[in-house]
């Protein structure tokens, strides 16, 4: 875009000011800018993206592969007893009183409490790539609170482990724009694709 094109652009829209900023102004721009007190002309000048930090230690994680066994132990079982194995699609499952699905118990639960785990990870820290995460809980139950296939449940034990990738951002290019501060622009690579993110900071 051209200043002239600029100017007309800010004239329109009833602006009582724009900025045009670049790395630099041919002499009809200067001169455009001259003739319209609305119209600023703002130098950019561009750094060499290896030697300026990444804005705020800013990366990207993904939540990948998860595994988890669930333990259920009835109201007569011992730590010594056996797990239960029961399909989570097929059995019944009573809570409260209420028939639901063991399958949706389970999701649900699962996901809260990788999100805790993950949450917990302190990836700002950590170093570049694919780590596995241990995550447990155990939820006990009165007596006749849970019923699973008829059988009364003492507990159910979650135990698993979750693929958190972390991915350093590095810059790419980065400007000083005269009498307003830089603009930073990031790049994140993760398996699922590429996050791009601008930092604007401004000069008080």
């Amino acid at each position: 875009m051209t200043s002239l094109v600029f100017g007309e652009k800010v004239k329109i829209c009833s602006a009582q000011r724009g900025f045009f900023v670049a790395k630099s102004f041919t002499v009809d721009a200067r001169a455009q800018a001259a003739g319209d007190p609305r119209l600023e002309l703002l130098h950019a000048t561009e750094f060499d993206p290896s030697v300026v930090m990444v804005p705020a230690g800013f990366h990207a994680i993904e939540v990948g592969e998860t595994k988890v066994v669930v333990n259920i132990r009835g109201v007569e079982a011992t730590r010594d007893s056996a797990p239960v194995l029961v399909d989570p699609i097929t059995s019944s499952f009573r809570l409260s009183g209420a028939q639901s699905s063991l399958s949706d118990y389970v999701t649900a639960w699962v996901n809260e409490t990788r999100s805790a785990r993950c949450n917990r990870f302190p990836s700002g820290t950590a170093g570049e790539g694919t780590h596995a995460l241990a995550f447990r809980d155990e939820r006990t139950f009165a007596i006749g609170e849970l019923v699973v296939n008829d059988m009364p449940v003492k507990s159910i034990e979650l135990t698993g482990t979750v693929q958190v990738h972390v991915a350093k951002a590095i810059v790419v290019s980065a400007f000083e724009v005269a009498k307003r501060g830089r603009v930073i622009t990031v790049n994140v690579d993760i398996p699922a694709g590429q996050i791009k993110a601008h930092f604007v900071q401004v000069r008080a």
